[in-house]
């Protein structure tokens, strides 16, 4: 009697590997990565004529970087809706670890996009101004809806525009700094920690109905 109820009693837990695989699944990361290769492509593209110095140098491939994130914010919405957040006690744990990988997913994407070309501030630029767009659209996410978290970016985007073109000197508009900005690099920083842990405590929004 005690192995037929040991054979039958329930597993409390998968197996970590699997349940990765199953939340990436889940959440439609395998397209979200193909599509962080388009956004490679596009800065490919644009990077072919929007050499440093011109008009588009910073402005385009800034675009393609929101456009990253938004892209990262996007996979942290549930097909499953508040059944999953009820009973999916390891998914403040799956969010907060997805978000550094898919981060990192994203500035490889954008570098191995960029390989060749010249980037207006370097690998350093890039990978401060889209740690902090992803926390942008992190926070997008958790608070309208993983759909149109791509606001928060590419809002951002329009203000960095005049921000850039007036000279701002606020740490806040981290996208108007030079790379060795210390405090470009921590507000960027600050607000990727920020987002980070609302999406991890929260989780995405699924959309305005909520």
């Amino acid at each position: 009697m005690i192995a037929i109820g040991a054979a039958t009693r329930p597993r409390l837990a998968l197996p970590t590997a699997r349940l990765a695989r199953l939340h990436a699944a889940g959440r439609g990361i395998p397209r979200g990565l193909a599509m962080l290769v388009l956004c490679a492509v596009g800065l490919r593209i644009v990077l072919a004529w929007a050499t440093p110095g011109s008009d588009g140098a910073r402005p385009l491939p800034l675009l393609f970087e929101a456009l990253a994130a938004s892209v990262v914010g996007i996979v942290f919405r549930s097909p499953f809706g508040e059944v999953e957040r009820v009973t999916g006690r390891w998914l403040p744990v799956l969010r907060f670890a997805a978000v550094p990988a898919l981060t990192a997913a994203a500035f490889g994407a954008l570098a191995a996009g960029s390989a060749g070309a010249r980037l207006d501030l370097g690998y350093a630029g890039l990978a401060r101004d889209l740690i902090g767009l992803v926390g942008l659209s992190l926070a997008t996410a958790t608070v309208i809806g993983a759909l149109l978290c791509w606001l928060g970016p590419v809002a951002f985007w329009l203000v960095s525009l005049y921000a850039i073109g007036s000279h701002w000197t606020t740490p806040w508009v981290w996208t108007a700094h030079l790379p060795s900005d210390t405090g470009a690099w921590l507000c960027a920083v600050a607000v990727l920690v920020v987002g980070t842990i609302l999406v991890a405590t929260f989780g995405a929004r699924d959309g305005l109905h909520e």
